[in-house]
């Protein structure tokens, strides 16, 4: 509602400093203990976990939301997708190099490294002086919350849109939630690690098909068949006898992550009304952050009671239904 209301430039900012913050708090509690092993339990954690979240959807929306007034309507189909990149990068990038970092400095020079570069970025932002508005006043409109969700639930191509969010958050849980009870189950322990990279790897592999499925299929039916992408992955995951099989098909569902994931967000911003632009994309961040702790439960609880397969089974399937929906609901849709 913020956003809307025209406060954009400083939800972002915002955003910034308080997953700084977050980081720096953790930071700063392990130097005063000596290191994770004078923790008196997982309360500085948590706390930490807390502020950085909350920074993360205060500014999250609205710096997505921020690109369709800062370049030309016909620029969207390129920039949107190539706002993807830097996530889609971290997400493979980010684990190894904290990682290193990790064993290099320590956990709390890698807490004040993250903090450094969010205190950054907010710096950044600030000198940019981004605009606040989304939309001109006359288009604004009602900016209660109610709104956005009426017009989402009268538009069913958009609802489909942030289905599909939850599905992909859903979708990359597997990568990171059964990868070490895939490697034991194949005999591999020490492989849990690769086939969580995997998936992130395939992410980064997907970048370099955007343009081609932009151009030949078009954002609806790229988010779709990213997402039958995804299922088709998991389902080699599934199949799989051999820790080589197991990698191609992460991999595989990380490049369809990227392809939904990219033309998904596309997709909102397009079909959304520039009044309505701020509450619908913190809602399809909702969609997408929040189906991946719901789904990280019930994929671990699948996997604890029935195995590893019906974890993964129950994913795919998921998957697969929602790429179906949003096909036969997308077919229609004027780009």
């Amino acid at each position: 509602m913020l956003a809307d209301r025209g406060h954009v430039a400083t939800l972002i900012v915002s955003g910034f400093l308080l997953t700084g913050a977050g980081s720096t708090l953790l930071g700063c509690w392990l130097l005063a203990v000596g290191g994770p092993s004078g923790l008196a339990g997982p309360t500085p954690v948590l706390l930490a976990s807390l502020v950085v979240g909350l920074g993360f959807s205060v500014g999250s929306a609205s710096t997505s939301a921020v690109l369709t007034v800062l370049v030309e309507p016909h620029e969207l189909a390129v920039a949107i997708p190539l706002n993807s990149v830097p996530l889609m990068v971290a997400r493979a990038l980010g684990p190894a190099l904290a990682g290193l970092l990790l064993l290099i400095a320590g956990p709390a020079s890698a807490c004040l490294c993250a903090a450094l570069l969010n205190f950054g970025c907010a710096a950044v932002m600030a000198w940019l002086r981004l605009p606040q508005r989304l939309a001109a006043e006359d288009e604004a409109g009602s900016v209660r919350l109610a709104t956005a969700i009426a017009h989402l639930w009268q538009n069913k191509p958009l609802l489909l849109v942030l289905v599909g969010a939850a599905a992909i958050g859903i979708g990359a849980e597997p990568g990171v939630t059964l990868a070490p009870a895939l490697a034991a189950q194949l005999g591999e322990v020490r492989m849990a690690g690769w086939i969580a990279s995997s998936f992130g790897v395939g992410g980064v592999l997907g970048l370099l098909a955007l343009g081609t499925v932009r151009r030949r299929l078009g954002h609806a039916h790229g988010a779709s068949g990213g997402l039958l992408l995804m299922s088709a992955g998991l389902l080699v995951v599934t199949i799989s006898g051999s820790v080589g099989l197991a990698l191609a098909g992460m991999a595989l569902a990380g490049v369809g992550m990227t392809i939904a994931h990219a033309s998904n967000a596309t997709l909102l911003q397009l079909l959304t009304p520039p009044g309505l632009r701020g509450r619908v994309t913190a809602l399809w961040f909702l969609c997408w952050l929040g189906a991946r702790p719901v789904g990280a439960a019930l994929i671990g609880a699948l996997g604890d009671v029935w195995g590893v397969t019906a974890g993964l089974l129950g994913t795919q399937a998921v998957v697969a239904g929602v790429a179906v929906a949003c096909w036969l609901v997308w077919r229609g849709v004027r780009e």
